[in-house]
């Protein structure tokens, strides 16, 4: 069944507005939440050229009375919410250790609990629906564990165990689940990346320009394609699936490759090649 009314956390930019934007190309009508209600009313706008129905509401996922104002007003202003895109996230990087606790909370409250949230609020109401899809935004970090992102890959680790539970325990209620778990992607968030290491920025930033697709607009369709077809994981360019298959296969080579990514000479390697 086509998408009918979606409900996007982080629609102000980036991936968040690419989905809503795309649901709104397919003609589902979107409601819109970010932090910055600015910018979620830009993207309402955008959406609203295609002749859709939309709203938006200033939402901090990591509050779960807040997600569900947000869900009861969606609900309020489209009818039943039958997609959430749990799109809302940051990046938080650092040393085990010393990393100050603040910033590992605010990597879980607002990736992992985020979306627990998001699952918390809709869940009843795909129940009571008898249909729904939730959309994860994970993030192959999830998966490979690179050093010194520790609060990042810990809360999208996190996601993915969220989701894979979500699939097996929803789907006798006609709830579909589906995780995203991209690597990098040309969005604003690398260059607000949380991190002392200057040189993991430097190199996030370098992958976003190589082996595609790369584009927000393109996992975003990738990604709703998927969750038609009920898939639970999309890895939606060729390195995020050599990873998982490395994980998955080769569990030696795939230590030994986390390794080698916290030397800092194959760092400036990389960064110079």
């Amino acid at each position: 069944m086509p998408f009918v009314n979606a409900f996007v956390t982080g629609g102000g930019g980036g991936l968040g507005r690419a989905f809503a934007l795309d649901l709104a190309r397919r003609g589902a009508n979107v409601f819109v939440t970010d932090v910055n209600l600015e910018t979620a009313e830009e993207t309402a706008a955008l959406c609203r050229a295609f002749g859709v129905r939309v709203g938006a509401t200033a939402c901090d996922v990591r509050s779960v009375e807040a997600v569900e104002a947000a869900a009861a007003f969606a609900t309020s202003t489209l009818g039943p919410i039958d997609v959430c895109i749990n799109n809302a996230g940051v990046m938080v990087g650092g040393d085990i250790g010393t990393l100050p606790m603040d910033r590992w909370r605010l990597a879980i409250e607002v990736n992992l609990f985020g979306a627990i949230h998001g699952m918390h609020a809709f869940t009843p109401r795909f129940r009571a629906l008898g249909r729904g899809r939730f959309v994860n935004v994970a993030s192959i970090a999830g998966v490979i564990a690179t050093p010194e992102t520790a609060p990042y890959n810990v809360s999208k680790a996190g996601i993915i165990s969220l989701s894979e539970t979500a699939y097996a325990e929803l789907d006798t209620f006609g709830i579909a689940t589906t995780v995203l778990c991209p690597t990098a992607v040309r969005t604003g968030m690398f260059d607000a990346i949380d991190s002392p290491n200057p040189m993991h920025r430097a190199l996030a930033l370098k992958n976003a320009t190589h082996f595609g697709p790369r584009e927000p607009s393109d996992i975003a369709r990738i990604t709703l394609d998927a969750s038609l077809r009920g898939q639970l994981y999309v890895f939606p360019q060729p390195d995020a699936k050599a990873s998982w298959f490395v994980k998955r296969h080769l569990p030696r080579l795939f230590a030994w490759l986390t390794r080698l990514a916290r030397n800092r000479r194959w760092l400036e390697r990389s960064l110079d090649s």
